[in-house]
């Protein structure tokens, strides 16, 4: 029995959640660290951070995807819901800043 009869999609779901909130957490911490004299981060940490930004709701999805997995399971669903919730929630917050910051990006075209 794994984590004391814990379901391993919802705990690959919590990891998910936690892991890559986190690993974008640090790189716009450092990105903001590293800033040019202008102010302006370096290249390279602005198109990991865009990279990894674009990607993020799509790996929320899959987290949820993972959790919503894991409460089918016969053990105990507290880290399938857990993950589900906090993936949902990541991923829409994280498409609706997308979203957000494209449709700003288009007023300098006009």
């Amino acid at each position: 029995m794994s984590a004391f009869g814990h379901s391993r999609l919802g705990i690959a779901s919590v990891t998910i959640a936690g892991a890559y909130s986190l690993l974008l957490i640090l790189l716009y911490a450092v990105m903001l660290s590293h800033g040019r004299r202008g102010g302006e981060p370096g290249h390279f940490l602005v198109i990991h951070a865009a990279i990894l930004s674009v990607l993020a709701p799509f790996a929320h999805l899959v987290g949820a995807g993972l959790g919503i997995g894991g409460l089918f399971t016969n053990r105990r669903k507290l880290f399938p819901a857990t993950g589900t919730v906090l993936n949902l929630l990541l991923g829409l917050g994280g498409a609706l800043i997308l979203v957000w910051a494209a449709h700003d990006l288009g007023y300098g075209f006009r």
